[in-house]
C-alpha cells in the first residue's frame, strides 16, 4: 500500500510515508521516492525528544517541522544523532501534488478615513457626526464641515451657486425640476460636491459637469441629472439613501434641511447651513390658516407653525433627510412655500417616496 506522497513542510505539516511505519527504511518525498536524512542514514521511530517537547502528540515516522525550522527533520537511527534534516526535494522542483497557499484578503485599515475611493462609505451615514441644531437656516445655524456629505451645488457653467441638489449614487444627483428652468442643456450645468464654502472652494472639492437631465413625467417638481463621470465616494462625498416606494414619514419626525440659501443678514452666510424641521400631516397644512389645500399628496410640509425655520431662495433642490434606525433617508426636495420662515406658512417638499420607482428606474435605464 503507497501513502499520498504531498509536501506540507512550508506549512509545518507533515510528509505522509511510503510504506507502513514498522516497514519504512526512510520517508516518502514529495516526488514519491523514498527520503534520508542529510547525513544519508534512514529514519527511525521518534524515540527521542528534540528540544522544549516540540514531539509531544506526535506519532508515527514522519519528516515534520513542528517547531518552524529552516527545513523538515526526522530523528535518526545514529544513536550520536539524535535528529537529522530530511533530504527533501522542494515541491516546485517535484512532480508531487502542490497545495496552492490560501488567498490573502486583505483587511480594511483602521486608520481615519482618507478621501481616496472607497467602498466601505454607506450611503446616508457621514463620517462627521452632524450638529443636528434646533435652529433655522434663515437664522443661521452653521453645519459642521462635511456633515452632511450627499449635499450638492448646482451651478451654472460659470460657477455660480443658485440650487441646491442630493447625491444620490455616484453619477446621479437629485434636484428640483423649478431649478432646471432657465436652461434645457446640460452643457450650462455643473455640480459641486463635498464643499463646506460656497465661495472659495477647498482643494477636495469635486466639481463634476452634468451629461443629461431628466424632468420627471408628470411635471412633480423633481429631477435627475446625469454626470459626465461618477464622482469619487470619500469621507467628504457619500450618498444619501433613498427611502422605500411610497413611503410616508410619521407626523412630527425631526428632518434636516441643508443648503446655502439666502440667510437674511443671519450669522454664516456663504457656509453650509441646517436646521431642524417636524414633519407636519399634509391635513394640517392645507387647513385655511395655513396653506389652504395647495399641498398635494406627493408632497410633504415640514417647519414650525410659529415661522423662524425654513429654507430659502437658493435651497430649492437640496435634501430633506430623516435618521432612520442608523442611517439618513432622503424624503423630500426642497420645493416651494409663501416666503422664508413665516408664521403658520411652512415649507413644502417634494415626497421622494412617491416618485423612487420613476427614478430607479431612469438610473436603470440610462
Amino acid at each position: 500500500m503507497v501513502y499520498p506522497a504531498i509536501s506540507l513542510y512550508a506549512l509545518g505539516a507533515t510528509v505522509p510515508l511510503s510504506h507502513p511505519p514498522s516497514l519504512s527504511p526512510g520517508v516518502a518525498a514529495a516526488s514519491g521516492g523514498w527520503a534520508e536524512s542529510r547525513r544519508g542514514g534512514p529514519a527511525q521511530e521518534p524515540i527521542l525528544e528534540k528540544e522544549h517537547h516540540i514531539w509531544d502528540g506526535l506519532t508515527m515516522n514522519y519528516c515534520r517541522n513542528p517547531d518552524a525550522d529552516t527545513g523538515p527533520w526526522c530523528f535518526t537511527m545514529d544513536p550520536s544523532v539524535r535528529w537529522e534534516y530530511c533530504n527533501l526535494t522542494r515541491c516546485s522542483d517535484t512532480e508531487g501534488t502542490v497545495l496552492t497557499p490560501p488567498t490573502v484578503i486583505p483587511v480594511p485599515s483602521l486608520e481615519a478615513p482618507s478621501e481616496q475611493a472607497s467602498s466601505s462609505f454607506d450611503c446616508g451615514k457621514p463620517q462627521v457626526e452632524p450638529k443636528k441644531c434646533p435652529g433655522s437656516i434663515v437664522g443661521g445655524c452653521v453645519a459642521h464641515p462635511h456633515s452632511w456629505p450627499w449635499q450638492v451645488s448646482l451651478r451654472t457653467r460659470f460657477g455660480k451657486h443658485f440650487c441646491g441638489g442630493t447625491l444620490i449614487s455616484p453619477e446621479w444627483v437629485l434636484t428640483a425640476a423649478r431649478c432646471l428652468e432657465m436652461f434645457s442643456r446640460p452643457s450650462f450645468y455643473k455640480v459641486t460636491l463635498g464643499a463646506h464654502q460656497e465661495v472659495n472652494l477647498e482643494s477636495h472639492v469635486q466639481e463634476i459637469e452634468v451629461s443629461r437631465l431628466f424632468l420627471e413625467p408628470t411635471a412633480a417638481d423633481i429631477a435627475l441629472l446625469k454626470l459626465s463621470r461618477p464622482a469619487i465616494i470619500t469621507d467628504k462625498v457619500i450618498p444619501a439613501c433613498l427611502p422605500s416606494p411610497n413611503y410616508v414619514v410619521t407626523a412630527w419626525t425631526e428632518c434636516y434641511i441643508t443648503g446655502w440659501g439666502e440667510t437674511q443678514g443671519a450669522f454664516g452666510a456663504g457656509l453650509l447651513k441646517e436646521a431642524q424641521l417636524h414633519v407636519i400631516e399634509n391635513t394640517v397644512c392645507n387647513r385655511y390658516e395655513f396653506l389652504n389645500g395647495r399641498v398635494k399628496s406627493t408632497e410633504l410640509c415640514a417647519g414650525h407653525l410659529t415661522g423662524g425655520t425654513d429654507s430659502c431662495q437658493g435651497d430649492s433642490g437640496g435634501p430633506v433627510v430623516c435618521f432612520e434606525k442608523d442611517k439618513y433617508i432622503l424624503q423630500g426636495i426642497t420645493s416651494w412655500g409663501p416666503g422664508c420662515a413665516r408664521p403658520n406658512k411652512p415649507g413644502v417638499y417634494v415626497r421622494v417616496s412617491s416618485f423612487v420607482t420613476w427614478i430607479e428606474g431612469v438610473m436603470r435605464n440610462n
